[in-house]
């Protein structure tokens, strides 16, 4: 609507109650076409019946539109579970004229065949409405020929912390700002730029009042060195980077205006309303520079943004894509610069790189750990439903306003009377607290004042011990009650419970049980859930199923990962789980696999952008790190299908997308780096590390990319001691997975490790692996070693006790 497009409008939480109640209802009355909304929004019941009343009303869609669908795989198992229902919720509750379930449009500029594929998986619902490869349209290449990289090294010398890293990123910036300018010259002067050349560049004037060209400061954090800003800090300095640069704006660029964005915060208004007014001054360019968090950009289109600056590498190539993707929209030469810190810090847990430090920060935030998961679990939703400092007398108004989906208050008159009020003026009676006789004397509609106070009634009488007077039971603060799984275990199957309540307290609180539920529903327990932002609580909906049943909802979820085949295997190891019954089982299972599936898969992306930055790092950088990122996504040995010579040299196709290994393709694709001359050996070298990079995100153990990307590596990085180490420990992981996984005598394993070593000495490279072969073939005497004994000893004591006998 901001950009002049009509017959439409937003639902969302900047409208006040009024303002959304006459959107819904231009909703509701198909007076628009599009109407824009958050995932989150799905979840609100209110809403989500707003929806169903437009069918009875021969109103209806025609498509669900997700723009930016990659956050469906990079946000929902962050910190947004609502994207991963999104697919589920709007099958559901948006409803077709003529169709079974509305068409889903996803638009991404930025997905891996990765994501894609964890876009597929999340959009099917679980796999009820499973999405085929057909529904997949990508382009060939994303290249932008407009965007220049620059990876700057910034070091502090010793004494290292992350205050003096951050310290000297913020310097280095300052430098940046100060020379953009004269870099943006010296590229629109070169030859081979000249078609996205800046017509009449003006350097001298690049910041200047009317706005020409702008810039884009990303940070990993709200505030502190490496954050936004700290202007929110109630006292005590200032250290974020817009705090710095205000000041240092002040004296060397007076005409730097420069703004913040955040995007909200439920602690902090101001934050939100900061935000917003800042992205608007910035997009009408009132302001020139925007230091923001990666919260900024989506579905931002300005023409003239001339430099991006990331003060960390973000977590995956795909978010550096989208970040930086905001420069140069106008197709006209754009700078996009990473601050780029390797150095080692001591910290709370060893040893480890500042920067990488950062983004597993975030990472640890959205994966506390396997056990830690399964206790929240335990302790939230399978021992006892909590409810911290919630009065009883304020679960039940909530438990009674769901049942009949009416906003009731209730008050106790002078510890005699249990007055049942919607608003001021709408009273539906009382109970008598001292026998619970109900009277509606006062209502206006007596029927429903009567079903009210009698659900009222009936539940007081179920709850209250009969030892305790009700007055007091209700002004006590309801600390739990009993988990889902006990009462699941009183009702019959295919019965219903009634709605359950959980509370929730902004923030981590929040996330932690929102992915908990998520968890419950991926195996059955929970049928569907609502959010009430207003009260913070959710509305949890289950039926009982058959143990059974629950194990076949595991076994679909497993079944977006892996074969048919493979997942009824996997779904047989769920009897061996820890747990006392069948839902306790699988939620273990499931949290591990996840762990296994997806938390890995994070890791994996940090790893493989941090090698991106390295290949900046060297001569002729820019254009080698485009070439790194353009084989990413589009490596000619992870396309399907791809063959040299009339046979198939797809590795997505051979590990059926990174799920399968086997030692001989490790020597298939080792031989095709000479064999296929549709390119170089350094070029065929670069796309089957771009292959291998890409499948191991969804599979960092597979045995075989392991071996792979360690080769291509130990050649192409040969210079580089921390990218070499690391894939020597690449090396030896694949090695030992392939000891545990294949079944080959020692000496046949031993031959396929010593066959690796005269691989490498084709290009003269064996003698960095002396001491990891003989670390191999240590491991694998080992191994042999206490089979043998084992052996020995079953044999030794079956033969002692016959002659005892």
């Amino acid at each position: 609507m901001k950009n002049h497009i009509d017959a439409c409008l937003v639902i969302n939480s900047s409208l006040n109650t009024k303002e959304r109640l006459i959107a819904t209802d231009k909703l509701i009355e198909a007076q628009v076409l599009f109407t824009f909304i958050s995932p989150e929004r799905l979840q609100i019941q209110a809403f989500r019946e707003a929806l169903l009343s437009m069918s009875r009303q021969s109103n209806y869609f025609s498509y669900c539109v997700i723009d930016e669908v990659h956050c469906v795989s990079e946000w929902g198992h962050d910190f947004r579970t609502a994207y991963l229902k999104l697919g589920h919720n709007a099958i559901k509750f948006c409803k077709t004229k003529n169709l079974p379930t509305i068409p889903l449009f996803g638009l991404t500029a930025t997905a891996s065949f990765d994501v894609l594929s964890d876009i597929q998986r999340e959009l099917s619902a679980n796999n009820e409405h499973r999405l085929g490869e057909e529904a997949i349209i990508r382009f060939e290449t994303t290249n932008r020929e407009e965007l220049q990289f620059e990876i700057l090294k910034i070091e502090t010398g010793n004494a290292l912390s992350k205050p003096k890293i951050g310290l000297a990123k913020q310097a280095q910036l300052d430098q940046v700002l100060k020379t953009i300018a004269e870099t943006l010259e010296q590229y629109n002067k070169m030859p081979q730029n000249q078609n996205i050349a800046l017509k009449n560049f003006e350097a001298n004037h690049f910041f200047n009042e009317n706005g020409t060209h702008a810039g884009l400061i990303f940070c990993p954090h709200r505030s502190w060195y490496f954050g936004v800003t700290d202007q929110y800090k109630k006292q005590g300095k200032k250290f974020g980077v817009y705090d710095h640069l205000i000041d240092f704006a002040h004296i060397d660029l007076p005409h730097l205006r420069a703004g913040t964005f955040i995007g909200s915060d439920d602690q902090n208004k101001n934050v939100e309303t900061d935000s917003a007014r800042h992205q608007a001054e910035f997009i009408q360019n009132k302001l020139n520079l925007l230091v923001a968090t990666k919260a900024f950009g989506m579905g931002i289109d300005k023409p003239n943004i001339r430099f991006t600056v990331h003060i960390n590498y973000p977590s995956s190539i795909e978010s550096f894509v989208q970040e930086a993707g905001r420069a140069g929209r106008d197709r006209k030469l754009a700078i996009c610069y990473i601050l780029f810190n390797d150095q080692t810090i001591i910290g709370k847990r060893g040893s480890i790189e500042a920067d990488k430090d950062i983004l597993e920060h975030f990472y640890r935030r959205s994966f506390k750990g396997e056990e830690h998961e399964k206790l929240l679990r335990y302790r939230h939703f399978l021992n006892r439903i909590i409810y911290p400092a919630h009065h009883r007398l304020k679960l039940i108004a909530e438990k009674l306003s769901e049942a009949f989906d009416i906003e009731i208050h209730l008050n106790i008159w002078q510890h005699t009377r249990l007055y049942l009020n919607q608003g001021f003026d709408n009273h539906y009676g009382y109970l008598n607290l001292s026998n619970l006789k109900i009277n509606t004397n006062r209502s206006d509609d007596k029927a429903l004042s009567d079903r009210l106070l009698k659900w009222l009634k009936s539940y007081i009488e179920t709850k209250c011990p009969p030892t305790e007077k009700v007055v007091l039971w209700l002004e006590t603060p309801a600390e739990s009650e009993p988990c889902i799984e006990k009462q699941l275990a009183e009702i019959e199957i295919g019965e219903k419970l009634a709605p359950i309540i959980i509370p929730f307290q902004v923030g981590d609180d929040k996330m932690d049980k929102e992915k908990a539920i998520y968890r419950l529903s991926t195996i059955g327990v929970i049928d569907d859930y609502t959010l009430d932002f207003n009260s913070k609580h959710f509305v949890l909906y289950a039926t009982k199923k058959t143990d059974d049943a629950y194990k076949a909802y595991l076994c679909d979820y497993i079944k977006t990962f892996y074969s048919d085949v493979r997942a009824n295997q996997e779904i047989k190891k769920v009897d061996s789980y820890k747990g006392k019954t069948t839902i306790q089982k699988c939620l273990g299972f499931l949290i591990d696999f996840v762990y296994e599936e997806v938390a890995k898969k994070r890791l994996e992306a940090i790893n493989t952008m941090r090698m991106a930055c390295y290949e900046g790092l060297k001569e002729n950088g820019n254009q080698l790190f485009k070439e790194f990122i353009d084989l990413y996504f589009h490596a000619k040995y992870a396309r399907k299908h791809h063959s040299v010579a009339d046979h198939n040299y797809s590795l997505t196709d051979l590990t059926d997308e990174g799920k399968n290994q086997n030692i001989q393709w490790v020597w298939d694709f080792i031989g095709i780096i000479e064999q296929d001359k549709t390119g170089s050996q350094l070029n065929n070298l670069k796309h089957l590390r771009g292959a291998c990079l890409r499948l191991l995100i969804d599979h960092p153990d597979n045995a075989c990319l392991l071996l792979l990307k360690a080769f291509t590596v130990f050649i192409l990085e040969a210079d580089n001691d921390k990218l070499i180490k690391e894939a020597k420990e690449s090396l030896i992981k694949g090695f030992l997975i392939f000891q545990a996984t294949q079944k080959m005598s020692v000496s046949e394993y031993l031959s396929e490790v010593f066959k690796y070593q005269k691989e490498l000495e084709k290009y003269h490279l064996a003698q960095i692996l002396e001491n990891e072969i003989s670390l191999l073939c240590l491991k694998a005497h080992t191994a042999w070693l206490a089979q043998f004994n084992n052996n020995f000893l079953e044999d030794y004591e079956s033969s002692h006790s016959q002659r005892t006998d």
